[in-house]
């Protein structure tokens, strides 16, 4: 059970990694093709504040999430009568 979990944290962990370097890559090409055409600009515009209420709301889910994980563990579970 523990090799299990450690596995799947490792996973999960390694995922979370290349999810931080994949957003840091667009980041970057989208910087690069604004600086060489002026029409993205107005696409830039528009694509990063989309994608920060993106990235903003997995944030904001994964905290959620981890907090209920974590508020679940420490209440005794009820039996069913």
């Amino acid at each position: 059970m523990r090799a299990e979990r450690r596995r799947r944290q490792r996973h999960f962990r390694l995922r979370r990694r290349d999810l931080v370097l994949d957003t840091a890559m667009a980041l970057g090409l989208t910087l690069i093709l604004i600086s060489m055409t002026a029409g993205l600009g107005v696409l830039a515009l528009l694509e990063l504040p989309i994608a920060g209420v993106l990235i903003g709301s997995l944030i904001v889910e994964r905290v959620w999430r981890m907090r209920q994980v974590r508020g679940s563990a420490r209440r005794p579970h009820r039996v069913a009568r």
